[in-house]
């Protein structure tokens, strides 16, 4: 309303013949409207390069790219999105291989480097700013990546339960905790996930959130899994960047080193992606900030969106 009233007392004192009230007139509705569509979520599908992505863009401000990760998609971000769009422009992809976004058919066409491409193109296309980019699970693979091959299109790294490529591959192939944690990824290479993973209206997905999930978030979770093609391609993130074997073992790049400031948040009760993986990071990130959540699982963001929220808005804010 405060903004509308500027615009009606621009109108009153410009004058109908007064070309300086006519650019103020249009100046002030100019603004008005773009705090319009600050205010609320838009999706596009933008080509950013290979592929479309269906992006979702909320807010104004210092760009936020925040990547899902496995199973979930743009959607991952909900909560945190409506609060951080207040002061940033958030841009939630729904990455290669999920949801509306392309579904490319090879398995090749989501190896590390293709899925990096891409969100150097989706930053390239939506802003000329450094954004801040935050990460989860398989988007946390990415992201170390990007920061570490374009460090120049970040402003600042956020990592929430993802393990950086170098101490992971450290563990897989020297620690039997993390082996055994990670045992499932045989299950995710193999022919027959897609038929385990929707049998029972996809009860193996939505059980291994153990309650993190809302309904209504589970319900479109759902609607996204059962798209033609969708369970393949987010499988293929698994099978096109892990060598098969008795143990899966990362086919990503290593050696990622990071410049930009990093905020890494762990939950310490993550069952798949142990706390040792925080063992080692200052080797390889040159300005880190660790932040740990004693009760809190793998689902960081749906257990403790709150505190997350905060550390993301104190981190950014410190810079």
């Amino acid at each position: 309303m405060h903004r509308l009233g500027i615009v009606v007392a621009l109108i009153v004192l410009g004058g109908c013949g007064d070309d300086g009230g006519q650019a103020s007139h249009d100046a002030a509705a100019n603004t008005a409207d773009a705090s319009l569509a600050c205010a609320s979520l838009r999706h596009d599908m933008v080509d950013v390069g290979e592929v479309t992505l269906r992006v979702g863009y909320h807010g104004c401000g210092t760009p936020m790219v925040m990547l899902h990760g496995f199973p979930e998609m743009s959607a991952e971000w909900d909560v945190a999105r409506q609060d951080l769009s207040a002061d940033f422009q958030v841009i939630t992809p729904d990455q290669r291989g999920y949801n509306l976004s392309d579904i490319p058919a090879n398995v090749s066409d989501y190896e590390v480097s293709k899925l990096v491409a891409d969100i150097v193109g989706l930053i390239d296309a939506s802003t000329t700013e450094k954004v801040v980019l935050v990460a989860h699970d398989w988007g946390g693979a990415v992201a170390w990546q990007v920061a570490h091959t374009a460090p120049e299109k970040l402003r600042a790294l956020v990592i929430m339960d993802a393990p950086h490529p170098d101490v992971f591959a450290d563990l897989l192939a020297n620690d039997d905790e993390q082996r055994q944690a990670s045992s499932y990824m045989n299950l995710f290479i193999d022919p027959s996930a897609e038929q385990l993973l929707s049998n029972n209206d996809y009860a193996f997905l939505a059980g291994a959130f153990e309650g993190a999930l809302s309904p209504e978030l589970e319900a479109t979770y759902k609607q996204a899994w059962a798209r033609p093609g969708a369970l393949t391609g987010m499988l293929n993130w698994y099978r096109a960047n892990l060598d098969t074997g008795p143990t899966p073992k990362p086919a990503w790049p290593t050696n990622v080193t990071i410049s930009v400031p990093t905020l890494v948040m762990w939950g310490m009760m993550d069952g798949a992606l142990l706390p040792s993986n925080l063992d080692g990071l200052d080797s390889y990130v040159s300005d880190l900030t660790v932040r740990t959540f004693a009760d809190a699982d793998h689902w960081l963001v749906h257990r403790e969106p709150t505190a997350v929220i905060a550390e993301i808005r104190s981190f950014v804010g410190a810079l």
